[in-house]
């Protein structure tokens, strides 16, 4: 499967590779996919045939606890970020999220 081919090339770091997100030729997010569907497929499979188009994101302008809420909300490793176009632009991991809550509770002491 050349999607598996193209990990082994990019070697993501172990936090951010729960999830592949595929955009277009314009970047635009159209779907995820988990990396255990990923690895489950047949060498064959075609990405369209086990993707998943009804991705869950936030966009740029998203408060910060509306991150908290969705990330728990649908128990996510990680989320898309884009932009008012549907632009892919980054991930926030729940590692940041985590990391982000610790830190507001130490300023609230």
């Amino acid at each position: 499967m050349k999607a598996i081919d193209q990990l082994r090339r990019l070697k993501p770091d172990s936090e951010s590779v729960h999830y592949l997100y595929i955009v277009n030729k314009d970047n635009k997010l159209i779907a995820n996919l988990s990396l255990r569907d990923l690895i489950i497929a047949q060498p064959a499979t075609m990405l369209h045939d086990i993707m998943n188009r009804d991705i869950i994101y936030v966009s740029d302008d998203e408060e910060i606890e509306n991150l908290n809420e969705i990330i728990s909300k649908y128990n996510l490793f990680g989320i898309p970020v884009v932009d008012n176009r549907m632009t892919l632009i980054g991930i926030v991991l729940i590692n940041d999220v985590v990391h982000n809550l610790l830190k507001s509770k130490r300023r609230k002491r």
